[in-house]
């Protein structure tokens, strides 16, 4: 549905109206925000005009242009806008009277006039338009008294009960100082006396008592040497006894003193291999050894002998396949070759034997 001309003409009074109401309590309230001054005193709010008063103002009114105005401002006008009128008559008085009943307060002589919520609104948004803060003492009253209503009723409500006051934890007893730790003074180190110089006599007769003093030092050493030799002197211990075995090789090797091998004669037998070695005088201890791979077996006559024959002899028996020779300063050695499968035919352990042409040794197989 389109609005028609007096829906307009309505709607710009009652926009022109607020917007004149706003203007006029702030250049009540804050007067340097328009004269750009320095801020003074707030003034006090005068009472709210009455309803009497009210048609007289709407004379005054003159429908200037709309200045631009905060949001906040906008958003607020709507709040007392009166009902729309069908009719196209001019903004009836009874019109602006709830927006006059709403700033209306008590007359004067029965105390302080009390701040209603449109004050309380009005003082934050000039805060926040002169960028201050809003007044405590205002907005404590509105708080205080909230049964307050626009119409100034009688009386007042309870008073807040006093708040009490946190009391401060009592500050901790300081706690005494450390006692500061004694200070020693150490005493000032006194200097030597200087040495006094000795003259040439008094450093003979020094170098005279050191000399007597070492002396005396040497023959205390001395007697004292002497005191303890027969203490340690005493019976030698005896000599460990020798085991009669270590005594008889020892006897042995000394009586080893050796001589001239003749010759080495070898011979196969019935029933065993005879080796014969001819020495020059009695052979002393003979000793035999067996060693594998290959099989061989030797004999040993300890001493130093001489032997100018061959070293190596080829025997050509598949039993006993060569004879070798080897001369050493204590001993004398002859070594068997033997066939690999000789182990497998003996048939006991070889022998040693003394014989009138030396030492025998003979193999049973």
């Amino acid at each position: 549905m389109a609005l028609t001309r007096g829906d307009k003409t309505i709607i710009l009074g009652a926009v022109a109206l607020a917007v004149t109401v706003v203007l006029g309590l702030a250049i009540l309230k804050k007067p340097f925000l328009f004269s750009g001054g320095a801020k003074g005193p707030v003034a006090a709010i005068p009472p709210a005009p009455t309803a009497a008063s009210v048609p007289a103002v709407e004379e005054t009114l003159s429908p200037p242009p709309a200045p631009a105005v905060p949001v906040e401002v906008q958003a607020a006008a709507p709040a007392t806008a009166p009902p729309a009128v069908p009719t196209p008559a001019t903004p009836a008085p009874a019109a602006a009277v709830p927006a006059a009943a709403a700033t209306a307060q008590k007359p004067a002589g029965t105390g302080p006039a009390p701040s209603v919520a449109g004050d309380e609104t009005l003082e934050k948004m000039f805060a926040e338009i002169a960028g201050d803060p809003a007044p405590v003492g205002k907005a404590a009253e509105a708080k205080a008294a909230p049964g307050h209503g626009p119409a100034g009723d009688a009386g007042h409500g309870p008073e807040p009960a006093p708040v009490a006051e946190p009391k401060a934890a009592p500050a901790a007893a300081p706690q005494p100082a450390p006692a500061p730790a004694p200070v020693v003074a150490e005493a000032p180190a006194t200097a030597a006396p200087a040495a006094t110089p000795l003259t040439k006599a008094e450093q003979k007769a020094q170098a005279r008592e050191q000399a007597k003093e070492k002396a005396r030092e040497k023959a205390k050493a001395a007697a004292e040497a002497k005191a303890a030799a027969p203490a340690a002197a005493g019976p030698k211990p005896a000599a460990p006894a020798v085991s009669p075995a270590k005594a008889q090789a020892v006897s042995a090797k000394a009586g080893a003193a050796g001589g001239n091998v003749i010759r080495i004669v070898a011979e196969e037998k019935p029933g065993e291999y005879l080796l014969v070695v001819h020495t020059s005088k009695p052979a002393g201890p003979a000793t035999k050894l067996f060693m594998t791979d290959p099989p061989r077996l030797v004999l040993d006559l300890a001493g130093p002998w001489t032997y100018t024959g061959p070293m190596s002899t080829v025997t050509g028996n598949d039993f006993i396949r060569q004879i070798r020779v080897g001369k050493h300063p204590d001993m004398f050695r002859v070594v068997l070759d033997m066939a690999p499968d000789a182990t497998s035919r003996l048939r006991g352990a070889p022998a040693i034997e003394r014989v009138p042409e030396g030492v025998a040794l003979r193999i049973p197989k």
